[in-house]
This record gives structure tokens, C-alpha cells and sequence, in this order.
């Protein structure tokens, strides 16, 4: 945080973000210099500023209530002694509303300038490209060997060398809210998996490093998406839904500030009291009742770092020991529903049928992987009933043309021959007779179709 960044100053950007925002209506609030004071423009809006002198602190708290009854807070805590801004959202919903995505504040963008390093990362909004030079920057990311403010958003290339988003729309986007690193090339993963026992990611993946925890976001989630901008907006989720999990130490906490504020006054308060015979019995009462809700309260702290503790162990485990599903989608897409599912589950019972019977911890996995992933189509029955439709077509009409799409098959040319191609993709396309007038001649198309389209399991003739 550049020095230059004085309390006067942070301040003043917050009520610029509120006035400049179409949705609030702070217009003539300024700020008089006093260590509280509290907005309220409407009442749907609170702005709250407190300075505490003896820790070097100040801090802004903005309430707002949408027009969906939505209510969120957003906390903002500068610690000059030691040189830090935080920042925590919180959102409160009833149950049955629909979940609504949050946002990194703008207020953070308006700031960004004011930022100089994070560790030995430049806060800039280009990314910072991993070569063989530099890969330790990322290495030791992935490891947990160093640790940074903000978190780190690592791209990769996929197959073909390409990035599923742009790595420098996104380093523009998130300048001041998260580091972009991106790939030079795609002999940087080979060298990644050594330097990490396979740890890193790979083949289009996108990760997310925070202090605690890792996040992997596949190339299919991108893949479903297409814009660039819903894409944005996903890694926008991701990052959001993760830091509002993550507590934060009581000195960058708005309500342990208040709370260590209140109880400065109290203490001072039974100073005062105890110098008075009348009221030393009150204060007496109210030190027990003080000390009862301190207890209470440290008590559910205890419980929330418990909790905590157990987010940040699933999450390392989630990340560290098995961040991959068993199987990912490639780049193929499904021709009809569950095409690919139904092609390895028909591979994998093959397998297994040929399986000796002494493999058992073999036929185990097999079996139970089969069981949790059972496919809609039935490729058999879509053999089936290929093979009836073509033996029984004595020619290429119009008719036997449209009952062909029912299989995903199209007519392309017709000259001695005639091409068939399976849903349009010409890398599977097949030549036949224009006229297949005996029964055998049909009855091999059939076979031989089958075997190109659905051959899985199925035996040449």
C-alpha cells in the first residue's frame, strides 16, 4: 500500500464509490475528521466511518438493502501500522431466494493505484507470463512454499496450445483484487508436473490460489460457457464465494473493533464506578455479566475457527490429494445424450468380462465405477435399430433421406456413390452404393456403419 494512502484519503474514495453510484444517494456527506460518525441517506443505506488512533486504524462499514430485500455489508479496514487494507463482504438472504452472485466492491478498482507490490508481484494489470526463467514463481505457489496477499489465478493452455479465456481481459478485470499468471507455452506443464509431483494444472484448467485453500475450475466449466464475459463472471463467483468463507484476524474485523471499543469504554466505566460507594454492587453485577458474555463469545470464536479448521483441511485434501475427477471430459462433445459415457461403460464391461478372476481389487474398482456412472442411451439399441432401417432401404428417397437424420446420419453427395456422415462431422463419413438393391449388400452397409459409428464391442464380419 503506497504511504501516500492517509485515512483522509481512504475516506474520500469511499464516498466517492458511494456518490458516483447510480444506486446510492450520497450526495452532499463528508466526513468532519471525528473518530465516528454514521450515514444514513435512506433507509436502505448506512455508512459507518470509525477511527481508532491508539492502534493506527480506520475503518468503513457500507450497509445497503436492494430491491430484492437483499442486505449487504461490506467492511473495509485500513491498518497503517502496518501498512494493510482488508476487505470482508457479507450477504444475508432468506432460504428461499434464489442465490445471487457477489462482486468484488468497485470501491477496490477506484483505489488500485495505490498499490504497489505483493511480495515480489507487481499489482498491474497485465499478466505475468510463466516461462522457464520465472517457473519457480508458480512451483512454489503450488507447493505452499510462499504465500500472497491477494489471490493468484494461474491459466493454462490446452491441447492446441490456447488459452480458454484471455489472460490479459482478465488481468485487466481483476487488477488490484487478484494476480493473473499465465503460460508461455505448453512445455511449462511438462516441466510443472516434475517440479510438483503432478500437483499442478493442466491442459486449459484454471487455478485459483488463496492463503488457504486452492480451487480448480475444469475446461469443461469453461467450455459451457461462452462468452468471454460469463466466463469472467464464473471466475468472479469462484474467487468471491471462497474469501467470504475465509475469517480474517480480529484486527481487520469491524465488529472485534467495535467490540474491543466497547469494552475499553466499559472498563473505563467500572473505573469510575468503583470510586463511587453507591454503585460499586452494580458494577460488581454487571463485571459478572460482563464476563459472561465475553465467555460466550470467545466461545463461539473457538467453534468458528474449529469450523474454519475444518474447511481448510477439506480443502487441502479437495486440492492436494485428489483435485482431478476419476475421468474428465476431452474436447469431443456428446453426438447424443450420454454418447461418451455410453462408450467407456461399454469399453470398461469388456474389460472386465475379459478379466481374470484373481484381479479382484481390479474387478472391484471396475464394477463400482460401472455401477455410479450408467449412461441413458443404449448403444445397442441404437445398432438395432440402424441395422433394420438400412437392410429393409432398397433406395435413397426422400423418405428413407429424413428417416436417415433420425440417426444422426445425412446424405453429403450423390454421384456414383453417395457419402453418409454421421451428425454432420466429416470425420466420420462413409461411402455406399447408390443403390443397395440386393439384401447382402444391405446387410453389410448395416455392419459396416455400425462398426464405424457404434463399433465398441462389436466384431467385423
Amino acid at each position: 500500500m503506497n504511504s501516500e494512502f492517509s485515512f483522509k484519503t481512504f475516506i474520500d474514495y469511499v464516498f466517492k464509490w458511494l456518490k458516483d453510484s447510480e444506486y446510492y444517494h450520497f450526495k452532499d456527506e463528508q466526513w468532519d475528521g471525528g473518530s465516528f460518525q454514521e450515514y444514513q441517506p435512506s433507509e436502505n443505506e448506512k455508512l459507518q466511518i470509525a477511527i481508532y488512533e491508539e492502534l493506527n486504524i480506520c475503518a468503513a462499514r457500507f450497509r445497503y438493502r436492494d430491491q430484492q430485500d437483499l442486505i449487504w455489508k461490506t467492511d473495509f479496514i485500513l491498518n497503517k501500522q502496518e501498512n494493510k487494507l482488508s476487505f470482508q463482504l457479507y450477504k444475508e438472504q432468506k432460504e428461499y431466494m434464489d442465490e445471487k452472485r457477489m462482486k468484488l466492491p468497485y470501491f477496490l478498482k477506484l483505489i488500485k493505484d495505490f498499490f504497489q507490490r505483493d511480495g515480489i508481484l507487481d499489482i498491474k494489470d497485465k499478466p505475468v507470463i510463466i516461462n522457464s526463467e520465472n517457473i519457480s514463481i508458480i512451483s512454489d505457489i503450488i507447493l505452499r512454499k510462499v504465500e500472497y496477499e491477494f489471490p493468484i489465478i494461474y491459466i493454462t493452455r490446452d491441447k492446441f496450445g490456447t488459452f480458454k479465456i484471455d489472460p490479459n481481459k482478465l488481468a485487466r478485470e481483476f487488477k488490484g483484487q487478484a494476480h493473473v499468471l499465465a503460460e508461455e507455452n505448453s512445455n511449462i506443464q511438462k516441466l510443472l508436473q516434475k517440479m510438483t509431483d503432478g500437483k499442478n494444472p493442466y491442459l486449459g484448467a484454471l487455478e485459483i490460489y488463496y492463503k488457504k485453500a486452492t480451487e480448480r475450475i475444469y475446461p469443461s466449466q469453461l467450455f459451457k460457457v461462452r462468452s468471454e464475459e460469463e466466463r469472467i463472471e464464473l471466475i468472479y463467483s469462484v474467487l468471491t464465494n471462497q474469501l467470504t468463507r475465509v475469517a480474517i484476524e480480529d484486527n481487520y474485523s469491524w465488529n472485534e473493533l467495535v467490540n474491543k471499543r466497547q469494552k475499553e469504554n466499559i472498563l473505563e466505566l467500572k473505573k469510575e464506578l468503583h470510586e463511587k460507594k453507591d454503585y460499586k454492587e452494580l458494577a460488581e453485577e454487571y463485571e459478572k455479566a460482563w464476563s459472561a458474555s465475553q465467555e460466550e463469545n470467545q466461545q463461539l470464536k473457538d467453534n468458528n475457527r474449529v469450523q474454519e479448521e475444518k474447511i481448510n483441511s477439506l480443502n487441502e485434501r479437495l486440492s492436494s490429494v485428489n483435485q482431478e475427477p476419476l475421468l474428465i471430459l476431452g474436447d469431443e462433445e456428446d453426438f447424443y445424450e450420454d454418447e461418451q459415457k455410453a462408450v467407456i461403460s461399454e469399453i470398461l464391461t469388456d474389460a472386465l468380462n475379459k478379466m481374470p478372476e484373481d484381479h479382484k481389487r481390479k474387478k472391484d474398482i471396475i464394477e463400482s465405477v460401472l455401477n455410479s456412472n450408467q449412461p441413458k442411451c443404449d448403444l445397442n439399441k441404437k445398432r438395432n435399430e440402424l441395422k433394420n432401417f438400412i437392410s429393409k432401404t432398397e433406395k435413397w428417397n426422400q423418405v428413407d433421406k429424413n428417416e436417415l437424420k433420425k440417426y444422426g446420419l445425412s446424405i453429403k453427395s450423390e454421384h456414383k456413390h453417395i457419402k453418409l456422415v454421421f451428425y454432420d462431422d466429416e470425420r466420420y463419413a462413409y461411402a455406399a452404393s447408390k443403390t443397395p438393391s440386393d439384401k447382402r449388400g444391405r446387410n453389410n452397409l448395416a455392419k459396416e456403419l455400425i462398426h464405424v459409428l457404434y463399433g465398441v464391442g462389436v466384431k467385423k464380419e
